[in-house]
């Protein structure tokens, strides 16, 4: 049917045959493609205690939301709790999409600022003294090799204040080893070297 406006509304993608027709009758034809934007896609990566979450395609500028949260044009989140988020990203034309399921489990912390953490004598021959000077209610211990392989993991219960306690490497060969301390919010590490 003809109309009087060369203006249409409503189409999907596709290729379109459109008549125009003149005051006299005359007729001309010709083909119209209409497009449509990229797909909405968006990433999301945890790092530490944040997520950053990138999007591509779509239409015009995103905003970003986190497990349904208010609307920002970053798609940086930091200092998040432990816990389990989506990320939703919206484009110009109120297309969306999303990524779940991004575990924050902890934040990173320098152990010797967070808990007071001393650790005599390293290097050393195999056994280390640990101290906390502000140890935490709970504690687990976990010592990895220079390939990150866990070697061991041990669960203290400090109830805080300060705490101490010996890490016995001496059943292990001479190297570097890295000891990861974590009160199941924060963690941290630190470098042991076991020489003879």
């Amino acid at each position: 049917a003809f109309q009087s406006s060369n203006l249409f509304f409503g189409l999907g993608a596709g290729t379109y045959t459109v008549t125009t027709r003149d005051t006299e009758g005359n007729q001309t034809m010709g083909s119209i493609v209409v497009g449509s934007p990229a797909a909405l896609v968006l990433t999301a990566t945890v790092s530490g205690n944040g997520i950053v979450a990138v999007a591509s395609g779509g239409t015009g500028a995103y905003q970003f939301s986190l497990n349904n949260g208010p609307q920002q044009a970053s798609g940086s989140f930091t200092n998040l709790t432990p816990g389990s988020y989506t990320v939703i990203a919206t484009d110009a034309n109120g297309c969306a999409a999303s990524v779940g399921n991004l575990m924050v489990t902890s934040a990173v912390v320098e152990p010797s600022e967070a808990w007071g953490l001393a650790v005599s004598p390293n290097p050393g021959t195999g056994l280390f003294q640990l101290t906390l000077q502000q140890a935490p209610i709970t504690l687990r211990t976990e010592v990895f090799d220079a390939a990150g392989r866990l070697l061991r993991s041990t669960d203290f219960t400090p109830h805080g204040g300060t705490f101490s306690t010996l890490l016995d490497l001496r059943d292990l060969p001479n190297g570097t080893y890295i000891l990861r301390l974590t009160d199941g919010q924060q963690w941290g590490g630190v470098r042991l070297s076991k020489v003879q």
